[in-house]
């Protein structure tokens, strides 16, 4: 099994990681897509 990224050090330190469930209006902005979701968003999140 192959892991990189955040997880990484916690598996190397022999801890155990769990995936829990989450909220799809939760998310990083790394990509334009994930910006222009954000924007389509904002009315919602200002209540405008």
């Amino acid at each position: 099994m192959a892991i990189n990224g955040s997880a990484e050090p916690t598996v190397m330190a022999g801890m155990d990681i769990v995936m829990i469930p989450g909220d799809e209006n939760n998310f990083k902005v790394t990509t334009k897509r994930d910006l222009e979701r954000l924007r389509s968003q904002l009315p919602y999140c200002t209540g405008k």
